[in-house]
C-alpha cells in the first residue's frame, strides 16, 4: 500500500466519524429536542438514513483494494465519496428538504481535502510511493504524514488563525511556507545522495544520510522559527491546536519537529514504525494534531 493511499483512508475513515457523531450529537441536542416537541427538529428518519450511508462508506473505505497508481487511488476514492454524497442528496429530496444538511458540504469538502493531499504529496515527489521499512521509506513517510496533518488542520482551523494568516498581523503563513520548502529541499537531496550509492552494500551509508538529512531539517527549522517572531501581541494565542503564539509571535517549533524527531525515533526503534503503520491502516480515530510549523 502507498504512502498516499495510507494516509487518505486514514483521513477519510476520521471524517467520517466525525460527521456522524456531529449528526449523532444534533440530533440530541437540547435545541433540536425542544423543537421536536413542535414538530420543527431534525427529521429523524432523514439523520437515519444519512448515517446508515455514512456507515456503508466507513465500511467500503476500510475494505479498499490499492489501485495501480496513486491517481487511480485518489479517482477511486472520490468516486466512493461522490456516490455516498449523491445518496445523501437523494434521501433530502425525498424528504422535500430544499438543502443537503451537514452531509452534502462536508463531503464535497473531504474531496476537495484528498486532491490538495495528493498535490501536496506530489510536489514533495511522495506520490506513488510504497510503505517500506527501510531508512528512506521512513523518512517519507513522516513526511509526507506532516504534511497530511497540516492540510486537514488548515480545513478546521478557526477565525484566530484565518487571522494570523493575514502577512500584516504575522508571518505564520510565510513560516509555514519556508517549512515546507524545507522539507521538499532536503528531500531531494537525500533522494539524490541515495541513487548514487549501491543499495545492496551501502545500507549502513544511506541510514547516516536519511539521518543527516532529519538533523538538517530540525536545524532548518530551528533556525527559521528563531527568526519568526514579527508583531507583538498583548496576549498568547493557540494556533492550529499545536503551535502557541508568544506576545511576540515567536512560534514554536510545531509539527515538523514533532514529526521528523518521530522519523528518527523510528530509524532507531523500527517497532515503532510498524505500530504506526498498524494504527494508520486500522483506527478510525481522529488525526494527530497539527500545526502550520
Amino acid at each position: 500500500m502507498t504512502i498516499f493511499l495510507i494516509l487518505a483512508k486514514k483521513i477519510i475513515l476520521a471524517e467520517l466519524k466525525e460527521l456522524r457523531n456531529q449528526s449523532i450529537g444534533s440530533d440530541q441536542s437540547l435545541p433540536n429536542r425542544v423543537f421536536s416537541t413542535f414538530w420543527l427538529g431534525r427529521d429523524a428518519e432523514v439523520s437515519d438514513a444519512k448515517r446508515d450511508i455514512l456507515d456503508e462508506l466507513i465500511q467500503n473505505i476500510r475494505s479498499f483494494k490499492p489501485k495501480e497508481t496513486d491517481e487511480d487511488n485518489l479517482e477511486a476514492l472520490l468516486h466512493l465519496i461522490a456516490e455516498g454524497k449523491e445518496m445523501a442528496k437523494k434521501v433530502s429530496d425525498e424528504k422535500g428538504f430544499v438543502n443537503e444538511g451537514m452531509t452534502g458540504p462536508a463531503l464535497e469538502s473531504l474531496m476537495r481535502l484528498l486532491n490538495s493531499v495528493r498535490d501536496k504529496l506530489q510536489e514533495h515527489q511522495l506520490t506513488d510511493l510504497e510503505c517500506k521499512n527501510d531508512p528512506y521509506g521512513i523518512f517519507c513517510f513522516f513526511a509526507a504524514k506532516y504534511l497530511a496533518t497540516k492540510l486537514v488542520d488548515d480545513l478546521k482551523k478557526g477565525k484566530v488563525a484565518d487571522m494570523l494568516d493575514n502577512p500584516k498581523v504575522s508571518s505564520a503563513a510565510l513560516i509555514s511556507s519556508k517549512k515546507d520548502l524545507i522539507l521538499r529541499r532536503r528531500l531531494l537531496l537525500c533522494k539524490v545522495m541515495i541513487e548514487r550509492r549501491d543499495l545492496s552494500i551501502d545500507e549502513l551509508s544511506i541510514r547516516e544520510c536519511v539521518k543527516s538529512a532529519i538533523d538538517n531539517i530540525l536545524a532548518d527549522n530551528r533556525t527559521l522559527c528563531e527568526e519568526g517572531a514579527k508583531v507583538s501581541l498583548p496576549f498568547g494565542v493557540t494556533l492550529f491546536r499545536s503551535l502557541h503564539l508568544g506576545p511576540t509571535l515567536n512560534p514554536s517549533l510545531g509539527r515538523l519537529a514533532v514529526f521528523m524527531n518521530a522519523a528518527m525515533a523510528a530509524l532507531e526503534n523500527p517497532a515503532l514504525y510498524d505500530a504506526e503503520l498498524r494504527v494508520r491502516r486500522d483506527s478510525q480515530a481522529a488525526p494527530a494534531p497539527a500545526s502550520p510549523g
